[in-house]
């Protein structure tokens, strides 16, 4: 089983680019497996890494065996065979170390300011799995959603989900399992699950961070269950 992190807030990117840096050379040296990043693109200007590419090759250069992922790349976003031959490079200079998770994205402010029609967001979301798929195929390739239409593509195409930090998780997981009844697959052994989860020296400390977190990650679930129409 791997280990990795990822669901890195904005406050903990801001200051020193070094700090940060810093945070993934310990976890490179304390054995865990990889980290993930998000794409928040325009007009997200407190971001302060709007390309998880760009973040990974310079992770990936410091780095000696940690895994980058992304988490997600907003595939209606982009050209999908300059992304292709992209990720293949940063495959190539890692030797391997990079994962690729890849979403439809549907943030109308993001949409409005790249002039991208969402109608258009589903077929160029399956358009760039299919060329990744075709020219990036030694990139282990995960899909994150939650509708029927994209766990039906996935399971159609035998692409690994990412099961995401919100709901709902098990929705996803019963709509998957029913694609796959009397069919022979590893897709869900192949799929990534995050958790939060609390570290701490003692009981005690985990404890006071779970007394301070719990109401925040209870209201987050909160928001993105009624943004999603799902229940927890």
């Amino acid at each position: 089983m791997r280990i990795d992190l990822a669901g890195w807030t904005r406050e903990a990117t801001q200051g020193d680019p070094r700090a940060f840096f810093a945070l993934f050379d310990a976890a490179d040296r304390l054995g865990f497996d990889g980290v993930w990043f998000s794409e928040f693109r325009l007009p997200t200007a407190d971001w302060p890494y709007p390309s998880p590419l760009l973040l990974a090759a310079a992770l990936l250069a410091r780095t000696q065996r940690l895994r980058v992922g992304t988490a997600v790349l907003v595939l209606p976003l982009h050209q999908p065979l300059m992304l292709a031959d992209e990720i293949a490079q940063l495959a190539f200079q890692s030797g391997g170390r990079i994962d690729i998770g890849v979403g439809r994205g549907t943030e109308p402010a993001t949409l409005a300011a790249l002039q991208i029609d969402a109608a258009e967001t589903r077929g160029r979301f399956e358009h760039g799995c299919v060329t990744l798929q075709q020219h990036a195929a030694q990139v282990p390739l995960y899909i994150a959603g939650s509708t029927p239409e994209t766990l039906g593509f996935a399971v159609a195409r035998d692409i690994p989900l990412l099961l995401s930090l919100e709901p709902p998780e098990i929705t996803q997981l019963g709509h998957v399992a029913e694609l796959l009844r009397g069919r022979p697959s590893t897709l869900l052994q192949r799929s990534s699950l995050a958790r939060y989860v609390c570290i701490g020296a003692t009981a005690a400390q985990v404890t006071a961070q779970l007394d301070n977190l719990w109401a925040k990650l209870q209201a987050r679930r909160n928001f993105f269950a009624a943004k999603r129409g799902v229940p927890l």
